[in-house]
C-alpha cells in the first residue's frame, strides 16, 4: 500500500481509517484487525511494516504490546496482525 498518499488512523474499538492527504475524504476498513478493544493506540510505519502499539482494554495490570502488520498487500482489508510482542 502506498502510505505516502494517505494517513492511517485507528480508533479505540479497533477500526482502521485511511484519510486522503487533504483530510477531506476518508475510508473505513471493512474488518477489524484486532480481536480486542484497545487503549492508547499508536501507529508507526517503517518501510512496508506497520507497527501497532497499544494496551488492551481490561488488561490488569496494564501492559503495552505491539503487533506487526505487513503492508505488501495493496488491499488493506486483507491485512493481518501478527502475534503480540
Amino acid at each position: 500500500m502506498n502510505t505516502k498518499n494517505s494517513y492511517l488512523g485507528i480508533s479505540m474499538s479497533g477500526f482502521f481509517y485511511k484519510f486522503s492527504k487533504n483530510l477531506k475524504k476518508y475510508e473505513t476498513r471493512k474488518r477489524l484487525i484486532l480481536e480486542t478493544k484497545v487503549r492508547y493506540p499508536s501507529l508507526l510505519i517503517q518501510e512496508n511494516i506497520l507497527y501497532l502499539i497499544y494496551s488492551s482494554v481490561g488488561d490488569i495490570p496494564r501492559k503495552i504490546v505491539y503487533r506487526k502488520i505487513n503492508l505488501d498487500n495493496s488491499d488493506w482489508n486483507k491485512w493481518k496482525a501478527g502475534p503480540e510482542h
